[in-house]
């Protein structure tokens, strides 16, 4: 599965974990998650991390994390 994170980029506090409620979805454009705004601080800076788990629940289960700066502030 493919799961994001919002976290606090002044205050490295996780803001939305990594769980069933962050999970990516797909449709036949691709992969895309809508995020609620209204929850977070306006005139902050926050990042997104993508989390990537393959063979889930197989020996075989690699996770790797994507943080590209993908930085963005919530505006009022």
């Amino acid at each position: 599965g493919v799961y994001y994170s919002i976290i606090d980029d002044d205050t490295a506090d996780v803001i939305v974990p990594f769980g069933t409620g962050s999970l990516v979805s797909c449709d036949s454009k691709g992969n895309y998650f809508n995020v609620w705004m209204i929850g977070l601080q306006a005139e902050r800076n926050y990042r997104f991390i993508v989390k990537v788990v393959s063979g889930s629940g197989t020996t075989d289960e690699q996770i790797h994390f994507f943080d590209n700066d993908n930085e963005f502030s919530v505006v009022r």
